[in-house]
Formats: structure tokens, sequence, C-alpha cells
């Protein structure tokens, strides 16, 4: 089981509003910025997640940017980290009643679904229940809804 660290309410409430903003709204804010998708394909019971992400780099790693990530396997691993890119492994965090904290027990991470993540300077941050649905064409082109 992951360490709780209590948040204040602003640093919370800047966390939530970000992490809950839709494309339309993220694309406002940031203009030309990438949207980034990846995916994960690291076995269920294996804790150290890679995501491969063709157009992320290290220099995109940076406080507050945001990658759609959609496991293949439900996670089993206690104490899970993700490496997006090989940009290192930053453990997985989650806010759940406002209080952010590692993931409460394996199984939290679903395979076939998909979460944003949003790097807070030292880990990779979901809210739980807020899973969103990617789709791809023929054409390469992925809908993020």
């Amino acid at each position: 089981m992951g360490t709780t660290r209590r948040m204040d309410a602003t640093t919370l409430g800047a966390a939530l509003a970000f992490i809950r903003k839709t494309k339309k709204e993220i694309i406002s804010e940031f203009g030309n910025s990438k949207i980034f998708y990846g995916s994960c394909d690291t076995a269920a019971g294996t804790a150290a997640k890679v995501v491969s992400c063709e157009e992320f780099a290290v220099e995109d790693l940076e406080n507050g940017v945001a990658i759609y990530v959609t496991f293949a396997s439900t996670n089993t691993a206690a104490d899970p980290t993700m490496n997006v890119s090989e940009t290192g492994a930053l453990p997985i965090k989650c806010i759940i009643r406002d209080t952010l904290s590692g993931l409460p027990e394996p199984g939290y991470l679903v395979g076939g679904q998909t979460y944003r993540f949003v790097y807070d300077g030292a880990n990779w941050v979901t809210i739980f229940g807020g899973f969103v649905r990617v789709t791809d064409d023929d054409n390469g082109n992925v809908t993020i809804s």
C-alpha cells in the first residue's frame, strides 16, 4: 500500500480542476500543445508499468503535463510505477476522497480502460472513477472523449 499525503484545499482544488478538464478545455488553454496518448502492455503482476508513446520525450516531462494511458491488463501489483517513453519510473498515485495516495489495492487500473494521468513533479496522478474512452480509426486518428 502506498503512503498517503494530505494536500491543502488550494493545492487539491487546482489538481482536481486540472485533471477533470475536457479535451476541448485543454486545447483551449494550451493552444497547439500536444495531448499525449500511450498504451501499456506490461503484465498484470509487474509493478514497473512501461507506457509506449512515440511523441512523448524527456523534455515533455514537466509539471502539469497530461497523458491518457490504456492498460492492456488489470494491474495486480502493489505500488506500481509508470515509465512513459523511457523518461523514468515514477510512482502512480491517485486522488480518492480528496486525498493524494498510492493505489488502494491491486485491481484499480483495469485492463481495457483509459486513464488520464497528470505529472505533479514527482508522481503520475489520476482520479478514480474518471476513466475516459479512447478510440482510433484505420487512419491512426485518435479520439478522446
